[in-house]
């Protein structure tokens, strides 16, 4: 009996492991600082894709120091796929500023051919604030009610991160006094 635990505990490690491996990664990547008034580019990639038909989730933004200037198409999804899905006008723009939050959404123009290929989902231009305080903002990727699936209508197992901005401060802030 204390061995069939220890091997249904072991499959169930070794399953976990598995999935995790398995998962296709999403995230932002940005490194480096930034000043206020810079605009600066910060890519959502795909890495690990084991196939996938679409997927949508939440981009979450620090609006007190970040406001979205536009957002460009990677190289996953092609411009007769699903993305950006809405216009990007001057309207829709401020409406994501306001809420510090864009939900993406892309998907595939074949409903029987999976997208494998890994790179860029989109490049969020982001404008930092003439105004913004000295730290760290953080770009954070979240499955929201969205989801991840592939062609067969199945479930894509992913991993989100986000990434961190730093911001030298506010212009005022980095004048030394004379």
């Amino acid at each position: 009996s204390a061995f069939i635990t220890v091997v249904i505990s072991l499959t169930m490690i070794c399953s976990a492991v598995s999935v995790s491996a398995d998962s296709m990664k999403v995230y932002s990547s940005f490194e480096g600082e930034a000043m206020p008034g810079d605009v600066i580019a910060v890519d959502i990639k795909v890495d690990n894709n084991p196939g996938m038909w679409g997927l949508d989730f939440d981009i979450y933004f620090d609006t007190s120091a970040l406001q979205i200037n536009t957002i460009l198409n990677g190289d996953i999804f092609t411009e007769g796929s699903g993305w950006p899905g809405v216009p990007l006008t001057t309207d829709y723009i401020d409406s994501l500023n306001s809420k510090g939050k864009y939900h993406f959404l892309g998907y595939g123009d074949s409903l029987t051919k999976d997208i494998t290929n890994n790179g860029t989902l989109c490049t969020m231009l982001f404008k930092v604030d003439e105004n913004a305080t000295a730290g760290e903002y953080e770009i954070k990727l979240q499955l929201g009610t969205g989801d991840i699936v592939n062609c067969a209508e199945q479930a894509v197992p992913g991993e989100f991160s986000g990434s961190k901005i730093k911001v030298k401060g506010t212009i005022d802030e980095n004048v030394a006094p004379q």
